[in-house]
């Protein structure tokens, strides 16, 4: 009774804690509400807004000339309050680039003087591009002269873009290739036939006159087979002759003859005819002393298990059909994959639990201990009889934790099928036979900063070991041309000191 006692306390402070924790977080939050209204209260700052609606905005680039006819207008009506409303005379006198500029605002509007100024900009950059060419020219008096040749293929090539130009070498290199392989079954069919002299001819007369009048025919077949007998035969008689001289027979004793087979080819000593009967016995012979070492027979089952039946039916009785199903994958229907794949797996799982089951059954069919339990007395000795329910210590936690794993497995399912798993309606359109199409693609980007890096230290290196440093122009005539360059944007003051002192010979010394 007192541990019941005891755990009725746990509960309710159980409760009440979480009750507290409860309304003391409601408390901070309406704490901190009221904190931040009191803090923006101390701001007085309170922002005005546009009473135009964005809507009637119009772009800049369509309302320019609008904008600069309303500030033409104001201008108007300024200077007109200035000078009382009447057509007045100023006292001072306007300077003449004053008097220029007016005359230009009155005469041309912004924009177009704007264009204009750039214009005349863009053609001083090009006189001054073209006298720094004509200078560049008259220090470089070298010429080189080109022949009728080049001159030629340049001409020819002038005016044509490059695919045509490629086009045509391509063109020219294949009727070159069709050319020489002409020329090489020419040379084929007009093979060398040399001439014999008058003495060549009389001993081949003599020798073999069959020789002199045989056709084209007969000369194949006498150099495919005849010539090839005919040394052959040379090479018999000349190694028979070369023997006959050796009269040498060695002697065989008793214990030779009788190990030496009678009548032996060579046939039989290359093939060993013997040897391999040998091997064949003992092989035999190891055969059957390992089957007498194995004396378990399985039992073969002539009824076909039921499973197999259900499967075969469903399948219009395919034998081939029920092994796919049962032991493999169906790789011609790709879209049920994955669904066999599962399927393939639990029938796997279930076959290794019923094995399980079996063998402990197996294993528990000898144990006759039969425990007598006391659940019965305790149930009744607690006053709430049987259908009272049993306290379990770490129950709500236990259940509370496989609650959070379950959710935990299916939001890890859910990812993993909005990052892999592929849209029926892509399926359909991207991939319509159900394969994954293959594209080439870089794992790793990681050795071109090395390529790179090799590239420079052996260009470096090369670099060092070239010692000799030629003196030119070419630094002195880039100093003068950024010089140009820099005062092609500059007034018309700097381009007249420039001619000045081009005329003065101050460029003329650098660049001879």
């Amino acid at each position: 009774k007192g541990s019941n006692a005891r755990e009725g306390d746990a509960d309710g402070t159980r409760e009440r804690l979480y009750k507290l924790a409860g309304e003391r977080d409601m408390i901070r939050e309406c704490t901190k509400y009221h904190m931040m209204e009191a803090e923006a209260r101390t701001h007085s700052f309170k922002p005005q807004l546009n009473p135009s609606l964005p809507s009637n905005h119009v772009p800049i680039h369509l309302r320019a000339n609008k904008v600069i006819a309303e500030k033409q207008e104001k201008l108007n009506a300024l200077r007109s309050s200035l000078h009382g409303g009447g057509d007045q005379e100023g006292g001072g006198e306007a300077s003449a680039a004053s008097a220029s500029s007016s005359a230009l605002a009155v005469t041309d509007p912004a924009h177009q003087r704007l264009h204009s100024e750039a214009a005349r900009q863009a053609e001083k950059s090009v006189a001054l591009q073209s006298k720094y060419e004509d200078m560049e020219r008259e220090a470089n008096t070298f010429k080189p002269s080109l022949c009728a040749g080049s001159e030629g293929l340049v001409e020819s090539y002038k005016n044509k873009p490059f695919l045509d130009r490629q086009r045509e070498r391509e063109e020219k290199t294949e009727e070159k290739r069709i050319r020489i392989e002409e020329e090489a079954v020419r040379g084929y069919k007009d093979m060398f036939k040399p001439r014999l002299g008058k003495r060549n001819e009389e001993v081949l007369m003599k020798n073999r006159p069959e020789v002199v009048c045989e056709g084209a025919k007969e000369r194949v077949e006498r150099l495919s087979g005849k010539d090839a007998e005919r040394i052959r035969g040379m090479k018999e008689r000349i190694c028979t002759e070369e023997y006959s001289k050796y009269d040498f027979r060695p002697r065989v004793n008793n214990i030779s003859k009788a190990l030496a087979p009678n009548g032996s080819s060579v046939e039989e000593l290359v093939g060993n005819r013997r040897g391999v009967e040998k091997r064949e016995k003992v092989k035999r012979e190891q055969e059957e002393r390992v089957k007498e070492e194995c004396t378990f027979r399985p039992k073969v089952s002539k009824s076909v298990p039921r499973r197999v039946k259900e499967t075969r039916e469903e399948r219009g009785g395919s034998d081939r059909a029920v092994t796919r199903s049962m032991g493999s994958v169906d790789l011609n229907n790709p879209e049920g994959i994955t669904l066999q794949v599962r399927r393939y797996e639990q029938m796997k799982e279930e076959k290794r639990m019923a094995t399980i089951k079996d063998r402990e059954m197996d294993e528990l069919k000898d144990c006759t201990f039969k425990p007598k339990t006391n659940m019965g007395k305790r149930g009744g000795k607690g006053g709430g009889g049987k259908g009272r329910p049993v306290l379990v210590r770490g129950l709500g936690r236990y259940l509370e934790l496989r609650n959070l794993s379950k959710a935990k497995e299916e939001e890890k399912e859910r990812r993993e099928a909005a990052a892999f798993r592929v849209p029926a309606r892509l399926v359909k359109t991207r991939y319509p036979d159900g394969t994954t199409q293959v594209k080439e693609f870089r794992l790793s980007r990681g050795k071109e900063g090395v390529k790179e890096r090799l590239k420079k230290e052996r260009e470096e290196k090369i670099r060092r070991e070239c010692t000799f440093r030629p003196k030119t122009v070419e630094g002195r005539n880039r100093k003068v041309l950024e010089g140009i360059l820099s005062e092609a944007g500059s007034e018309e003051s700097s381009v007249k000191g420039w001619g000045a002192g081009a005329e003065g010979g101050e460029f003329w010394g650098e660049i001879n």
